[in-house]
């Protein structure tokens, strides 16, 4: 295998890897999204990043749109979202 073939499987293989991962917090909660803004900001000029983005808890939804119900207590389920796509909803 010469070594393009050998960088290409690897990009190949890390871009699979970067796809199939859990998102994690990296960064204590802020009580305002200008300031998880500039916390990205500063953490891209330190630091190599991989798809970092203010999130937000909102309501879980299905594939068709509607609100997921807990099956034992009747409330709606909540979920990690992007900021910018719960705002957009509103």
């Amino acid at each position: 295998m010469t070594q393009t073939e050998w960088v290409e499987r690897v990009n190949e293989k890390a871009t699979g890897i970067f796809a199939s991962m859990k998102p994690v917090r990296v960064s204590p909660e802020f009580d305002a999204p200008q300031f998880a803004r500039d916390f990205i900001d500063c953490a891209a000029k330190t630091s190599v990043l991989a798809n970092m983005a203010v999130m937000c808890m909102d309501k879980k939804l299905d594939a068709k749109g509607a609100e997921v119900k807990s099956k034992t207590s009747g409330l709606t389920l909540m979920t990690w979202v992007r900021y910018d796509d719960a705002k957009a909803k509103r």
